[in-house]
């Protein structure tokens, strides 16, 4: 029996930036950059770029903090 982690045709991204790393599960996997996503992260560089979308947000909800290290990102 296969663990289902992802709907986004269950693929799962994981990026290694030698100071940390980012995995993507996807909830909606779009086309080019659109795309929703359950992430973690311990990348600073990363986790930096994930609160400027938060706190930049023109579509309140669409992108959020769920707890420390972890986000839901959504479309463009």
């Amino acid at each position: 029996m296969g663990w289902i982690l992802s709907n986004g045709g269950n693929d799962i991204i994981i990026d290694d930036y030698g100071s940390g790393y980012t995995i993507l599960f996807f909830i909606d996997r779009g086309i080019l950059d659109h795309y929703s996503a359950f992430v973690y992260t311990n990348n600073y560089d990363k986790i930096q770029e994930f609160e400027s979308k938060i706190n930049n947000d023109n579509v309140k909800g669409t992108n959020y903090k769920l707890a420390p290290n972890w986000y839901r990102i959504g479309p463009p």
